[in-house]
């Protein structure tokens, strides 16, 4: 095994930039300070040799909406087929900008799976998703997609209003050809902290979406069709610290290791990410402040942490503990001491 370890996935958001302003993003896309500047194609196309040394299973492109720097992402991925490397690519887009054109080109490039986020019929969808047209450009994309046979996922997080959708966005969505369907629940951060407050399911709202899913598992057992934890790889990271199964790339170059703290553990404008894996981010869950901060995150009601003082994930700016500087475990220690 290359390098002596593995990595599940490598992601990576190449940009911030979104021509939505959904109310659910949990990074607000679209609304980040202007003299925040991303990596230049030049860059990322570096940090991309970089990560085609590494045992990475997966590299997932997201952002943002990472068709916004449509020739980029093709050029990563032509890049990856060019040299037959086995690391899978995999893309999550709202859809908005991905027609028949660029369907085609992701597909000859070789782009395993796509996910394309659909919260809802047409008034709901574009309720959350605050475009109007989205919606008709997402199924867009969908059949643009299944036409060239990636393989096409569609994401879907639910609120109040949108549930009654569910069941029949289900049969549709099969119907256009999609055969994974995911479903997580909705995360208080970023703007859904801010508009969703009045709108997250309650109990009984659960149990009716667990219901549907267990049903739709029935009648389409050719269709994965799962409810995701987000809060899962912090569960991992705490009770399993010596592995590292994700790392997050961010679009001004920051290393995170989850992408819901506002926490980084380095930057790729400094160091390669090889170099972070070698010199401690490999260990990085047996930090002492990272496990404390993921401690308080119980579920998805209670993700923002500013209570504790700490700043707002992708609205201020994040804490800064670069594994690779001299005072790292210094500086650890005095970040438990503030905060904890």
């Amino acid at each position: 095994m290359k390098n002596n370890y593995y990595l599940g996935t490598v992601a990576i958001d190449l940009t911030y930039k979104c021509p939505f302003r959904c109310l659910h993003c949990f990074n607000t896309s679209g609304e980040h300070p202007e003299e925040f500047t991303e990596l230049t194609d030049d860059e990322w196309l570096s940090a991309t040799d970089d990560i085609m040394k590494l045992n990475v299973g997966q590299l997932s492109i997201g952002g943002g909406e990472a068709t916004v720097r449509k020739d980029l992402l093709l050029d990563i991925a032509y890049k990856l087929q060019s040299t037959e490397s086995e690391i899978e690519i995999a893309m999550v887009s709202n859809g908005y900008l991905l027609d028949e054109d660029l369907a085609a080109k992701l597909s000859a490039a070789n782009v395993k799976s796509v996910q394309i986020s659909v919260d809802g019929f047409k008034e709901n969808y574009e309720r959350i998703r605050q475009m109007d047209g989205g919606f008709d450009r997402a199924l867009n994309a969908i059949k643009c997609l299944v036409d060239v046979n990636v393989s096409t996922a569609v994401s879907f997080a639910p609120t109040t209003f949108n549930i009654s959708d569910l069941e029949e966005l289900v049969d549709y969505l099969y119907n256009m050809g999609v055969r994974i369907f995911r479903c997580q629940p909705l995360m208080l951060l970023g703007r859904a902290e801010k508009y969703l407050k009045d709108f997250i399911p309650t109990y009984e709202n659960y149990r009716t979406i667990a219901t549907i899913i267990e049903q739709k598992k029935i009648k389409y057992p050719d269709m994965y069709i799962e409810w995701g934890d987000p809060l899962d790889h912090l569960v991992r990271g705490r009770i399993r610290p010596g592995q590292l199964s994700y790392v997050t790339i961010g679009a001004y170059g920051d290393l995170f290791v989850s992408p819901y703290l506002p926490l980084i553990f380095g930057n790729i404008k400094k160091h390669s990410l090889q170099e972070y894996l070698e010199g401690g981010l490999l260990d990085v869950w047996s930090n002492e402040f990272l496990k404390k901060m993921a401690e308080k995150i119980s579920d998805t009601n209670n993700m923002d942490l500013a209570a504790l003082g700490l700043p707002k994930i992708f609205t201020d700016s994040p804490i800064e503990l670069d594994v690779l500087s001299a005072n790292y475990e210094k500086r650890t220690q005095e970040l438990v001491n503030k905060f904890f």
